[in-house]
């Protein structure tokens, strides 16, 4: 069985990858900041009936926290991020942090663990204002945000790290 570790797995986007892959039968490692599945407890508290569901608690800034959760793993679905507009630009460096150096942490970890897929969520904030509509993969990234430039860091690190 393929288990994935889902980073972020708390989140909006997370809870409904969570639910899906469950669904389709694979043994999901949701890996969440604590205050992340504490507010989220009623929903996660729904499907923790399942047998193929494992929430841990963590942060992907802790390196030892990223590599335990990684243990087993076969294919982590990297969605752990800082958002929020006035968030993030109110916090530059640590949405940097958070955006560039947990990603970081999390595809080393993934080396480490010879994880066989890793799939980032990027943003299409990464855009900016487009010149085309709709967007492409293939336009330029040209982010205006401390938001878009990390998330624009972490698919260039993905990138570093796939020519390993």
């Amino acid at each position: 069985m393929k288990t994935v570790l889902i980073t972020g797995g708390a989140g909006f986007i997370g809870f409904a990858a969570t639910k899906f892959l469950l669904k389709k039968g694979y043994q999901i490692r949701c890996f969440d900041l604590a205050e992340q599945i504490s507010r989220n407890e009623k929903k996660l508290k729904a499907l923790q009936s399942n047998e193929n569901l494992e929430i841990v608690p963590g942060s992907i800034l802790d390196k030892t926290a990223v590599r335990c959760a990684l243990k087993g793993c076969n294919i982590v679905l990297h969605l752990a991020a800082m958002l929020g507009v006035k968030k993030t630009e109110q916090n530059r460096l640590a949405c940097m942090e958070v955006n560039v150096t947990g990603t970081e942490n999390i595809l080393s970890a993934a080396i480490s663990h010879d994880v066989n897929k890793f799939i980032f969520a990027s943003s299409s904030e990464v855009y900016g204002e487009p010149n085309n509509n709709p967007i492409s993969e293939e336009d330029d990234t040209k982010g205006k945000s401390v938001y878009a430039v990390s998330k624009i860091a972490g698919e260039e690190l993905v990138k570093g790290y796939h020519q390993l």
